[in-house]
Parts: structure tokens; sequence; C-alpha cells
């Protein structure tokens, strides 16, 4: 039971783990692409 409540805590850390990543990626993505323009044109 003890094993079972250890593996279930580690895999909620790495999911959140991993959809905090994607959410930080995907602001940084949209933050570049939004700039990139401006880059461009000058």
């Amino acid at each position: 039971l003890l094993i079972q409540f250890c593996i279930n805590t580690y895999l909620l850390c790495i999911i959140y783990a991993w959809r905090l990543q994607r959410q930080t990626k995907f602001r940084t993505d949209h933050t570049a692409f939004t700039r990139k323009p401006h880059s461009w044109s000058l």
C-alpha cells in the first residue's frame, strides 16, 4: 500500500511538472512568434 501511494504521488508530480513545462513552453513560443514579424520587418 505504501509503495502504491509513493508511485501515485510520483506520477502526479511528473504529470504536474509536464503540464507546467508545456504551459511555459507554449507561452515562450507564443511570445517569440509575436516578436518575430517585428524583427523581420526591421
